[in-house]
């Protein structure tokens, strides 16, 4: 076949499989988060609050900032830094080794804390407001065989405080537990080269994936959503699957409702730490 050259039946099916509208998800709002912050960067989760006009969200060098966020007719039209917590252990010190602060996962207790997964070395620990540690729990038991850079960036915790768990390069198995031991409810993942990278509950305790590919061309998403019963988890539905580059290395992920009652998905791109790549917020309305 010619270089560019595409029959009709070819461009329908690569279009359909690069479109991010497969369940009638709709880009709400897209915008770059330019803060000059020292240590601003890096970002790897976030948490947005129902009312839409704030966010917290999580670099990967342990670091928490507080964005306000202006919109107009629903739409992020602006930002504004209002807020950074270093994270540090229960005596308020912070460890040197930059391994223990490879922050990646980010679930708001009922209680108004933070619960924060660690990459570099395993774990799972809640946070004061302060920033201190409050409470460190030992993670699942595969945590051990776990490569350095292919642990807990997947973290959400349930309306029991149960917390769930997907290791970026694991075997797909979805721990729930926390200081009183794991259990494994489910395999999920999808293959293909995608790794999971965040999860999240919405409003009526169903359970939602982000994955992310990473090619020569760059990154591509999927999003699926899951029921969640008594034997685990129902079956997958697909919301967002890009095959292409259009919003970056997505990574962090918050579920909430807007005023009109619309499911909406916030989610955060990171930069890596480049100067050459802003820090993104994309936001898509649901389906319901």
């Amino acid at each position: 076949m010619r270089a560019g050259f595409r029959t009709p039946v070819l461009a329908a099916i690569l279009a359909l499989w690069a479109s991010p509208l497969l369940a009638q998800a709709q880009v709400m709002s897209e915008v770059a988060l330019p803060f000059a912050a020292p240590g601003f960067g890096g970002l790897s989760a976030i948490h947005v609050s129902q009312s839409g006009r704030q966010a917290v969200v999580l670099s990967d060098r342990g670091r928490l900032f507080t964005v306000a966020l202006r919109r107009e007719g629903g739409r992020v039209t602006g930002a504004g830094l209002t807020a950074e917590t270093v994270l540090t252990d229960g005596d308020g010190n912070r460890d040197p080794d930059i391994r223990a602060f490879d922050s990646e996962g980010l679930a708001r207790m009922r209680d108004g804390r933070f619960a924060i997964s660690f990459e570099g070395t395993a774990r799972v620990a809640v946070f004061s407001g302060t920033g201190r540690a409050a409470t460190v729990i030992a993670p699942p038991p595969e945590a051990a065989r776990l490569p350095a850079n292919g642990g807990y960036e997947a973290l959400a915790v349930d309306a029991q405080g149960r917390f769930y768990m997907l290791a970026e390069r694991g075997d797909g198995r979805l721990w729930r537990g926390g200081a009183q031991g794991w259990e494994v409810i489910a395999t999920v993942g999808s293959g293909g080269g995608l790794r999971p990278v965040a999860l999240d509950f919405d409003d009526r305790g169903r359970l939602y994936l982000l994955e992310r590919r990473v090619s020569l061309g760059g990154f591509g998403n999927r999003l699926t959503r899951f029921a969640v019963g008594p034997r685990g988890l129902g079956a997958p539905e697909r919301l967002l699957d890009e095959g292409s580059t259009r919003h970056g290395n997505l990574e962090g992920l918050s579920l909430w409702r807007d005023g009109q009652g619309r499911l909406i998905a916030s989610m955060i791109a990171d930069n890596d730490l480049s100067r050459g790549r802003p820090n993104t917020l994309v936001e898509y309305v649901l389906p319901d």
